[in-house]
């Protein structure tokens, strides 16, 4: 499947995890956006349009469950996807899951899912 020209958003607190998934995505040709925190992952979200948007469950500052309801009231980001290394949490809430440890597989699994 070709995502070239999809728009993603990482929100993700700690820099090794956003740079990898970075990475990954750029490599299957999306153009990527970072943010650290999930202020700034939501400012980001209100001035630009994305297809997808990855959040962190357990950041500092605004915990994934407030961010998730603020991108859903954002009508530039089409699909959210959560980033976590845990197993509680309401899937149905969100478009799609990562699960960490993750690796590029497991992305373009999420991706082709994500828009199929």
């Amino acid at each position: 499947m070709n995502f070239q020209g999809k728009r993603a958003l990482i929100i993700e607190d700690e820099e090794e995890i956003r740079e990898i998934l970075n990475f990954y995505l750029q490599s299957e040709g999306l153009e990527v956006e970072e943010a650290s925190s999930g202020e700034e992952g939501i400012q980001k979200a209100e001035k630009a349009n994305f297809d997808f948007v990855v959040t962190d469950l357990s950041m500092p500052g605004m915990k994934g469950e407030k961010v998730i309801e603020i991108l859903k009231t954002i009508p530039g980001v089409s699909k959210i996807v959560v980033s976590t290394g845990s197993l509680k949490f309401e899937e149905s809430i969100v478009d799609g899951t990562l699960f960490k440890p993750f690796n590029k597989d497991d992305v373009i699994e999420m991706l082709n899912k994500l828009f199929s």
